[in-house]
């Protein structure tokens, strides 16, 4: 240690250990080992409402669309002619997606809300092709009218999904 002397009286400089700076050091890894996965939960928690909110507002949007549109709700899929097919989520041109021509555009303007935040990256292949899909088996590609529906609250309209082996994956995913 240093130690100066001035006017009789001894002043000393203090300093940190290695020993002292290693416990710290330790401290420290123990409270980020500790924290990571907390961390990781609140961000997986913090996905799961955004795809909460996400799917709330499809739904908004299509209850928008069926509203304008006579009652009639979203179609699924329709021709518009023999490169181009207009989904509930953008207009597929020779394999060009192009969201903004969608039906459900005008009332969710943007196209964030079509991809499921939970989904792992791996399967993110491309818009529509992953994230929230269409209840077209129960609601049929053309859409049906919505008041023809006996109990239309117990109806699911859009839900987490993902079209996998679609010339993606060489093998069932």
């Amino acid at each position: 240690m240093l130690c100066l002397y001035s006017a009789g009286v001894r002043l000393r400089r203090k300093a940190f250990t290695l020993i002292e700076l290693l416990v710290v050091i330790a401290i420290i890894a123990i409270l980020v080992a500790i924290l990571f996965p907390v961390f990781a939960q609140a961000k997986q928690a913090a996905k799961q409402t955004a795809a909460l909110s996400n799917i709330r507002e499809l739904g908004l949007a299509w209850l928008m669309y069926t509203n304008d549109a006579d009652d009639a709700m979203v179609p699924w899929a329709t021709a518009v002619n023999a490169n181009s097919t207009s989904y509930w989520w953008g207009l597929v041109t020779n394999g060009v997606v192009n969201p903004e021509e969608g039906p459900l555009y005008p009332y969710t303007h943007g196209a964030g809300i079509q991809a499921d935040p939970t989904f792992p990256n791996r399967l993110r292949t491309a818009v529509g092709f992953t994230g929230y899909g269409y209840n077209y088996v129960y609601l049929g590609a053309g859409g049906v009218i919505y008041t023809s529906m006996n109990t239309p609250a117990g109806k699911v309209a859009f839900a987490s999904s993902a079209r996998l082996n679609a010339f993606q994956y060489p093998t069932p995913t």
